[in-house]
């Protein structure tokens, strides 16, 4: 069973929203793919888009992009994953 923590804080000028998760580490192939497919408006609503962490985590960095902030993921050891929305003021 794995925790999830959420924390807000504010550095450097930069609101960070983190979730961190302590269960297994996310492949660094899959940390790949997520930034590097750029969705258009039609793909939200194919069966890629519609299920599975891979779609909302591609969806969050987008909007995250809209909103000229920047989505970071990272593993952390020995396990776990970081996810942190970067808003600059």
């Amino acid at each position: 069973e794995s925790a999830i923590t959420i924390i807000g804080k504010i550095e450097n000028n930069t609101f960070i929203l983190a979730v961190l998760d302590d269960g297994p580490a996310l492949s660094d192939e899959f940390i790949k793919k997520i930034f590097a497919i750029e969705p258009v408006a039609t793909d939200f609503s194919s069966h890629i888009f519609s299920q599975g962490i891979f779609s909302r985590l591609i969806l969050a960095r987008k909007i995250a992009e809209i909103h000229g902030a920047e989505l970071k993921i990272e593993n952390l050891q020995p396990k776990g994953v970081f996810f942190g929305v970067y808003l600059p003021n």
